[in-house]
């Protein structure tokens, strides 16, 4: 069940979701280039996986796997976020949709592989993961990059009104 405020979140930064999550600056795109290439390598998407991007928001990462040659299918609870990764027009094999993580529609052993990006933190990640496990086939590998909470920048970008 996703939780109060995830939806309406979306929704409050569209428009801005790149420059509000820090991928807009130049330091920003050299992090999620760095990131993306941790989170390709750590889960082994390649030409021959399906992979399964949880919270994909704007499309950024999803354009990343893509480029791999994987299969990939990307969802997250905010449909203003969902139009924009759409509307990014990815060459490849994607596939957009609208999916509660802690509740998904997929069958069971779907995926070789999950992953994410600054998304756990807005799941109850117990649930999370028991989704997780369900829609992975044996030996499937799950990688997700999050940010360190107790960064001093973290911090202050929390606690600073916007």
């Amino acid at each position: 069940m996703v939780r109060a405020g995830e939806i309406e979140h979306g929704e409050l930064i569209a428009g801005r979701e790149e420059t509000v999550w820090h991928w807009a600056s130049p330091a920003g795109r050299l992090r999620a280039e760095r990131r993306a290439r941790l989170l390709v390598e750590s889960a082994g998407v390649s030409a021959a996986t399906d992979v399964l991007e949880l919270g994909c928001g704007t499309g950024l990462f999803t354009e990343v796997f893509a480029a791999t040659g994987a299969r990939v299918v990307a969802v997250d609870v905010s449909p203003p976020l969902l139009e924009k990764a759409v509307a990014r027009d990815i060459d490849g094999e994607v596939t957009f949709r609208l999916e509660d993580a802690e509740q998904m529609s997929f069958d069971d052993h779907t995926f070789d592989a999950v992953v994410g990006s600054s998304i756990l933190h807005h799941l109850d990640v117990e649930r999370t993961i028991g989704e997780m496990h369900r829609v992975l086939r044996p030996g499937g590998r799950i990688a997700f990059a999050e940010p360190n909470m107790m960064n001093p920048q973290i911090v202050f970008e929390r606690s600073t009104p916007a």
